[in-house]
């Protein structure tokens, strides 16, 4: 299973995990993906335009330890394996 960073995997990550509420992907349906980075890729300028998608946000925390952000490529290698196109779209308009 594809997991996130220490930061991100919590005990309450796991138990939601265990539940069903939350979900991991297999290793082998990872899409894989190396973004440059620039502030606009950023995860604090990237996830609030995916705050809507439920689909997507089962792959992550509710919450994080205080002053932490999100594993930069775990949440970059989830977009880009739910909604490819979509990340392709903003790597690509980024680096122009």
């Amino acid at each position: 299973m594809y997991l996130p960073s220490d930061v991100c995997f919590t005990k309450n990550f796991l138990k939601m995990v265990i539940t069903g509420d939350k979900c991991l992907l297999e290793m082998n349906k990872v899409k894989f993906v190396n973004v440059p980075r620039y502030d606009e890729l950023g995860v604090k300028n990237v996830m609030p335009l995916m705050k809507d998608d439920k689909d997507f946000l089962k792959y992550f925390p509710d919450q994080l330890p205080k002053g932490r952000t999100m594993d930069r490529i775990y949440f970059w290698n989830i977009l880009n394996t739910l909604r490819h196109d979509y990340a392709q779209n903003l790597i690509k308009h980024a680096n122009t």
